[in-house]
Parts: structure tokens; C-alpha cells; sequence
């Protein structure tokens, strides 16, 4: 029998999240879609950016 650690049933939920959102989001008006995918564009980008900019300040402080 497969356990599942934490790292892995993050990951399948995850995947069930975005399967779900796909479905639900199939049938929606296509300007309510694209606002949809939009905002997921710019949360990913923006936490991305925030998540490099603190392993920038890590590296830096480590260095001083």
C-alpha cells in the first residue's frame, strides 16, 4: 500500500484543484475565463517574483 507524505498529497491536491477549475471554468462567458486566468497569471508572477526576491536577500545576508 502507497503512503502519501505531505509533499505528495499537496501535489495531488493541487492537481485535483486545477482539473476542477479547468472543468468549472469550460462553460463560463470567455471574458470571465480570460479574467479568471488573467488574475492566476499575475498571483503566480507576483509570488514567483516575491519568492526570488527573498532567496536573493538570503544569499545576500549569508554573504555579509
Amino acid at each position: 500500500m502507497y503512503r502519501f507524505n505531505r509533499r505528495t498529497l499537496w501535489w495531488w491536491r493541487l492537481s485535483f484543484l486545477a482539473a476542477g477549475s479547468t472543468l468549472i471554468l469550460g462553460g463560463c462567458d470567455p471574458t470571465l475565463r480570460a479574467t479568471v486566468e488573467n488574475g492566476i497569471i499575475s498571483s503566480s508572477t507576483a509570488f514567483l517574483g516575491a519568492l526570488l526576491q527573498a532567496i536573493m536577500q538570503l544569499v545576500q545576508e549569508a554573504h555579509a
